[in-house]
């Protein structure tokens, strides 16, 4: 579920803020679909955000899981949630 996914992305993060769980929870719904090829602007389009806030969730992801690319995010995600990724989103 996406609580317990939640719970294993901010836990990896020293020092992560565990009382702000909406945001860790936008950070695990950005890191799927940044995960899945989607580009930055797709990504803001789809959850009514901007660019920069999704850029913004991508950098604190990328920092948890110790990642520097979407393509390290899309392995990192697959092998943490057991999720098969697909490089685009249909």
């Amino acid at each position: 579920s996406p609580r317990d996914t939640l719970t294993l992305v901010v836990d990896d993060h020293e020092g992560a803020d565990h009382t702000t769980p909406r945001g860790a929870i936008a950070e695990l719904r950005v890191a799927e679909l940044a995960s899945r090829g989607l580009t930055y602007r797709a990504i803001g389009e789809r959850l009514y955000v901007s660019r920069r806030t999704v850029e913004t969730h991508v950098a604190h992801v990328f920092v948890k899981l110790n990642v520097r690319s979407k393509a390290e995010l899309a392995s990192a995600y697959a092998m943490r949630f057991g999720a098969q990724v697909p490089a685009q989103d249909p």
